[in-house]
């Protein structure tokens, strides 16, 4: 018989090294964060990290902010991080913006070969940091008009 933690093994091995490497609180932002935080409670190897509540807990899971909304209430009470304060402004969606900027990518390198194609895509998140990076500088300067 299959356990429940079974097939979540890669993501519990990735949580199991970073909870070694890191010895603070670590939040993770997961889309599935929810049913993942019941699985890691569950889990033999990592049940001495999980705290006796999860808000006491070292390692705790959340939600995106965007795919949190197609949560129940009750999941979004406990996981979404707008709503609970440890996660401070993280909307732990940085990968979907990444990956909406680099979509694309994929027809115009579909013919390239592997070399052309993470060229185009060092090319492409290059901009995607310029494009960031000039924005600070408008948010700096405004937060300067504050302070």
């Amino acid at each position: 018989m299959i356990k429940e933690y079974e097939n979540s093994k890669f993501p519990l091995a990735l949580v199991h090294w970073f909870a070694t490497e890191y010895p603070g609180r670590i939040i993770f932002g997961y889309d599935i964060g929810c049913s993942f935080d019941k699985t890691f409670r569950h889990a033999p190897a990592l049940s001495h990290l999980a705290g006796p509540d999860r808000t006491d807990s070292r390692i705790q899971f959340q939600v995106g902010a965007w795919h949190g909304y197609a949560h129940q209430r009750p999941c979004r009470v406990s996981y979404h991080p707008r709503l609970t304060a440890q996660a401070g402004l993280e909307d732990f969606e940085t990968c979907e913006r990444l990956f909406s900027f680099t979509n694309g990518v994929a027809g115009v390198t579909r013919s390239a070969t592997r070399f052309h194609r993470h060229q185009q895509l060092e090319w492409v998140i290059e901009q995607c940091n310029n494009d960031k990076l000039s924005l600070m500088g408008g948010y700096i300067f405004l937060l300067s008009l504050l302070g």
